[in-house]
């Protein structure tokens, strides 16, 4: 008895150990606005400040990579923490990453964009589960 269960347990671990690893669910959200509070899985957040938008206007007679560079603060269980987050760029944050994916707001041809009309898009990519 004691070596079939000891050839069951070997089985079992080598049968979890060629599984492949579990991936990570990725938590998007939507239309955040300025200041508004979101939630992606785990993380709750809020973007508060642009530090520069600089998207093509029109792309067609652009040369460059539409760039843009928000503040965003965190709130977590040990208080308030604060990342520079760039477009289409991860930022490391506590439990995974944080991407900026996108800007609902076009940028605009004659100066600066109202903070309420930006509607960004965040998606959290949590860390995967260790074994």
């Amino acid at each position: 008895m004691t070596i079939l269960r000891i050839l069951a347990l070997t089985a079992i671990a080598v049968i979890l150990a060629a599984s492949p690893p579990a991936k990570a669910q990725n938590f998007a959200v939507s239309a955040v606005g300025f200041f508004e509070r979101a939630n992606t899985g785990p993380l709750s957040f809020s973007a508060v400040n642009i530090f520069y938008d600089d998207r093509c206007v029109d792309p067609e007679l652009c040369f460059r990579s539409d760039d843009m560079a928000i503040s965003v603060v965190l709130f977590g269980q040990s208080g308030l923490s604060e990342r520079i987050m760039r477009l289409g760029r991860p930022v490391r944050v506590p439990g995974g990453t944080l991407l900026l994916a996108g800007v609902g707001a076009p940028p605009s041809p004659r100066g600066a964009t109202p903070l309420d009309q930006y509607r960004l898009t965040f998606i959290f990519t949590p860390d995967r589960a260790r074994r």
